[in-house]
């Protein structure tokens, strides 16, 4: 078993000790947040995950940190370090102590010879991304997102893509800690290695994270080329594909038979971003919400969601710009996710599982409706003890789930019921007729609430009402040669006629991936059905020797857990041995890591909605 020392802090623990228990009250006042006030009540980004934690802290200093800690440990609480709360997962709830980081957000140091700065781990990526520019330095890696917090990223192995670069955590060159006892230790690979080994992957569980120094670059544009391929060419290229540039990604569209690549590669080119607020904002976030809004009553509108959001990025694009401005992807809309992955060699037999699945459930006019796209990454094998890509090459994907079993005209009724002021009515015309015009939806409504506003999709802007009618009517005169039931059919001829005809069957290979269910939209914050579709990928997934990315929420627990990490067992005695009390452990990791029972440690104890 790894061995894990203690050596002593510079602050004098015995004199913390010493204060009274009220003294340590009267310091934690000023960064302790109103029970009344909205910040004492945690819900993660999604809007998945919701929880009231006993106290809610926003410490200024390490100080603060240090009486938090000794406060908790005089009266039995756990505590929790929540950043933004990206993680869609229960990962940030607690019901005992939260400790939020948003001002621990200092650049600490900058060393440009030396290639690496020292920050505190509440600073967001966007904030790092802006105070590494002003010295000419940028991170080697960046997942999809920057609205989280460093902290965030090294607790759960966040990932980028590029199949030459690991997860982010192996960018970590040492750590700072604050363990339950008070004390301050920094770990790295050469002191304190098995701490810091458990810690960069630790689901802040280890310590509260004070300082993270971590390895950087100089600042780099990248060239992105994104085009779109079918299906089956994507799959017959896709090690060529992968291995091609240095950071490449795709975007599975199964309504469509289609796939995006986006390869990217370090430049000395000038910027030259790629952006339409027409395209991008206006149509790809309104319009296709609206679809996904309708397609809640209406299922056969969500096949034709995936088709148009296809067709809306088919052209060929080169884009060069900042090296964050290119990893990061704009989320759109609060969504649930799971996310997994699996040895490099097992991604074609994974994918054509997954395909053909997904075409059972096109073919049922009863199946699952999966949103689009799903998102393929890539990583480099590391050694980080509970990293899913520990000791092999990775895949990352993600596939986006709309479950449609419901009729239509039923919830259309329930809908009216539940929101009288709202009328809809929409005719869906068979698709010969389609295929001379296509009609508009009929939306009638008026609306006295802003509560009804948020649901009813008819207060959009007129703008945006004759933008769908525009889009619409480009998309019923655009041939999709590449699709795989018409070489002549438009994307709306082909989502209404795939109701009762099957894509055709593809053909996969992708080497050792990572998949996840990438996202489920909530269109216009409305829930969606999710779980079914959920435990059937991740069925499909464990077939594959798939791992949870451990951010996101998934059924492994310790048995299986073990089967999969081979140190573990190691990672579970460095807990044991740093907080022997279990103070960093909310249910999350009670549930997943020991193996606690009960309904305070259930999976579903902090969903927003059940």
């Amino acid at each position: 078993m790894p061995s894990v020392s203690h050596p002593s802090s510079s602050h004098s623990s015995s004199k913390l000790a010493a204060l009274p228990t009220a003294t340590l009250y009267d310091l934690l006042a000023p960064v302790t947040v109103r029970a009344g006030s909205p910040r004492a009540r945690f819900t993660n980004w999604g809007l998945t995950y919701t929880c009231k934690p006993l106290a809610v802290f926003e410490p200024e200093n390490e100080d603060h940190c240090r009486y938090i800690i000794e406060l908790a440990r005089r009266e039995g609480k756990q505590v929790r370090v929540v950043g933004l709360g990206h993680s869609p997962s229960d990962l940030a709830c607690t019901s005992g102590f939260m400790m939020r980081t948003e001002n621990l957000d200092k650049v600490l140091e900058v060393n440009f010879d030396k290639r690496y700065a020292v920050v505190q781990a509440g600073i967001t990526l966007n904030a790092l991304h802006a105070a590494l520019a002003e010295h000419g330095l940028a991170m080697i890696n960046v997942g999809s997102i920057s609205d989280q917090t460093i902290g965030g990223v090294v607790t759960t192995a966040t990932h980028g893509t590029g199949i030459d670069y690991p997860v982010l955590s192996m960018h970590i060159r040492a750590l700072v800690l604050l363990l339950a006892d008070g004390r301050r230790v920094r770990c790295s690979r050469e002191e304190e290695q098995d701490l810091f080994m458990a810690s960069i992957c630790g689901l802040g569980s280890t310590g509260f994270i004070l300082e993270i120094t971590l390895d950087v670059e100089p600042a780099f544009h990248l060239k992105d080329l994104q085009q779109s391929y079918s299906f089956d060419d994507a799959l017959e290229n896709m090690d060529a594909l992968v291995k091609s540039s240095e950071h490449v990604r795709f975007w599975w569209f199964p309504q469509a038979g289609t796939v995006r690549a986006s390869s990217f590669n370090r430049t000395h080119e000038t910027k030259r971003p790629v952006a339409s607020w027409l395209w991008h904002s206006l149509v790809g976030f309104h319009f296709l919400q609206l679809l996904l809004f309708l397609a809640r009553y209406f299922p056969v509108l969500n096949l034709w969601y995936g088709r148009i959001a296809a067709w809306l990025v088919s052209e060929t694009t080169v884009s060069v710009d900042d090296s964050y401005r290119i990893f990061n992807l704009d989320c759109k809309y609060p969504q649930y996710t799971t996310e997994w992955a699996i040895p490099y060699e097992s991604t074609k037999p994974c994918l054509l599982e997954l395909q053909k699945w997904l075409d059972e459930e096109f073919a049922d006019p009863a199946g699952l409706r999966p949103h689009c796209p799903l998102e393929v990454r890539f990583s480099s094998a590391d050694d980080i003890w509970l990293s899913p890509s520990n000791g092999q090459l990775t895949c990352w994907i993600g596939i986006v789930q709309y479950n449609l079993s419901s009729e239509p005209r039923p919830l259309a009724r329930s809908l009216s019921h539940r929101h009288p002021h709202l009328s809809i009515d929409l005719r869906v015309p068979s698709p010969t007729q389609l295929r001379s015009v296509v009609p508009t939806p009929s939306l009638n409504a008026t609306c006295s609430s802003v509560s009804a506003a948020r649901h009813a999709s008819s207060l959009l802007p007129d703008l945006i009402y004759h933008l769908l009618r525009l889009a619409a009517l480009r998309v019923s005169r655009t041939a999709v040669s590449s699709n795989p039931l018409s070489p002549h059919a438009s994307p709306v001829d082909l989502a209404l006629l795939s109701t009762s005809a099957s894509p055709a069957p593809h053909n996969t290979s992708h080497p050792f991936c990572a998949l996840g269910v990438r996202t489920l939209t909530r269109p216009y914050g409305l829930n969606v059905p999710y779980r079914k579709l959920f435990a059937r990928f991740e069925e499909i997934l464990l077939r594959h020797r798939g791992k949870p990315h451990w951010a996101k929420t998934h059924p492994l627990r310790p048995e299986q857990l073990r089967e999969l990490y081979p140190r573990f067992d190691d990672f579970v005695h460095v807990l044991e041995t740093v907080d022997p009390q279990g103070m960093f452990r909310n249910p999350y990791v009670q549930r997943h890591i020991f193996g606690k029972q009960g309904g305070e440690y259930d999976a579903r104890v902090f969903k927003a909605i059940q």
